[in-house]
């Protein structure tokens, strides 16, 4: 698809959304919340080249993105958050030209994933975030030969993700605190899981010459110095 200039035709659309009145506020938190979407979709074409001049690439592609925030119970120190988003893409790069070996490309891939997190305030300078995600990708890849007249699979499957994780954070003063994490992970491609564990001391400084922004004492346990700017 293109213009009548010839170049490429690209189509973006963009819808955000944010309404609280999709639910009704009750006295038990988990009844009312906010849901805040995003649906964008990528539509992109391309024109003949001088070296394959019957070849056309095509890719459409849609991403949904929905949260919904609602405190539990009567107060501000409980937050739950439960997402859903989605991406389809579909890729279509189609060169029927004999002389250069014709064949056509395609991808048709669907990802959907859940995430859910609760983040409790269980004291006035402590905070606990724990929660868990999943995503399923699913994806097909063939190429059409024009020459031999059929079709090879290059891949079909499916991989799937999980995790749990949890955070744990005191801060000791306003310019001081500690972070505690453990994150579980799950993968179809490997037997079993693993676990990563960090600790992080945040700081934060005035002065602005020990500012290193990451100092790692290992892979998963390190201190960040940030600058105060009041």
């Amino acid at each position: 698809m293109s213009n009548a200039s010839g170049h490429p035709f690209q189509a973006f659309c963009e819808v955000s959304v944010d309404s609280s009145c999709l639910f009704s506020p009750q006295n038990v938190g988990m009844l009312g919340g906010s849901l805040t979407g995003l649906i964008t979709v990528v539509m992109i074409a391309s024109t003949p080249s001088a070296i394959a001049p019957k070849a056309r690439q095509y890719t459409d592609e849609v991403l949904l993105d929905l949260t919904w925030q609602s405190k539990l119970g009567n107060s501000d120190d409980s937050l739950l958050t439960s997402r859903v988003y989605t991406d389809f893409l579909n890729y279509n790069f189609d060169n029927p030209d004999p002389n250069t070996f014709g064949t056509r490309d395609e991808v048709n891939r669907r990802a959907i994933g859940v995430q859910v997190q609760h983040n409790w305030q269980v004291a006035k300078n402590q905070t606990l975030t724990y929660g868990a995600d999943y995503r399923n990708t699913r994806s097909r890849n063939t190429t059409f030969s024009y020459t031999t007249n059929s079709t090879q699979v290059n891949y079909d499957g499916d991989i799937s993700q999980g995790a749990l994780f949890a955070r744990y954070e005191v801060n000791f003063t306003p310019s001081f605190s500690v972070n505690l994490g453990v994150r579980q992970d799950f993968n179809s491609l490997v037997n079993g899981s693993f676990t990563s564990p960090a600790t992080w001391i945040i700081y934060l400084t005035n002065n602005m010459s020990n500012f290193p922004v990451f100092l790692p004492w290992d892979a998963v346990f390190g201190w960040v110095l940030v600058p105060h700017f009041n």
